[in-house]
């Protein structure tokens, strides 16, 4: 079986919110088709036991600390160079410098990122094909933000509209699939011909 690799801004155990449901599943879905390699950011001390089950699924399981107070440092100062603030926050060397070694060892035959905040990290990786799988338009959440809120925030969540925007353009772009929850999300990214509705099931057993 081809190697791939699972990128998430978070580890997708225990699946018992949101995120988390989706990445899981679809980890297990792709765990009958490949030989699947998670990397997942940690933000919390009970994240590596947390992400334990998931060796059940995963040949490997790579984390690398991100957030925090050093993430909203990392932010701010990718504010000042014209990046959002989601980059820097969920930005990390250390997950870097496992990807490209694991690279190195054996190369991977698909990536596949799950949200914005792991684009450039997919990016970074050399694969032959890679998927990002959005779930929904965030740009539009941080532009609502800004709607309710006062200034000096409601110029700050604008421009982070606006900065999470310019990703989103850039994985319908530089993906070779990008996927939405549904179709009313694709249409409300302004580019549905270059996205792919994957709506959330419900396992009715």
């Amino acid at each position: 079986m081809k190697r791939l690799l699972f990128i998430t801004h978070r580890v997708p155990y225990p699946p018992d919110k949101g995120d988390r449901v989706r990445a899981f599943h679809e980890i297990a879905a792709l765990a009958g088709r490949f030989r699947v390699t998670l990397a997942s950011l940690s933000h919390a001390p009970g994240d590596r036991a947390a992400a334990g089950p998931l060796g059940e699924l995963c040949e490997r399981v790579l984390l690398a600390p991100a957030g925090g107070a050093w993430g909203l440092l990392r932010g701010a100062a990718g504010v000042l160079r014209g990046r959002s603030l989601t980059e820097g926050y969920f930005a990390s060397r250390r997950l870097r410098r496992l990807l490209r070694a694991e690279a190195a060892r054996e190369p991977f035959g698909l990536v596949f990122a799950y949200c914005t905040s792991t684009l450039p990290h997919a990016l970074a990786v050399p694969a032959p094909a890679r998927v990002i799988d959005l779930v929904d338009v965030d740009s539009a959440k941080w532009a609502g933000y800004a709607e309710r809120a006062a200034w000096p925030k409601s110029w700050l969540f604008r421009r982070e509209a606006a900065a999470v925007r310019a990703l989103e353009r850039r994985a319908a772009r530089e993906f070779d699939a990008a996927l939405l929850v549904s179709p009313a999300e694709c249409a409300a990214a302004g580019e549905p011909e270059r996205l792919i509705p994957v709506s959330n099931g419900v396992d009715l057993e």
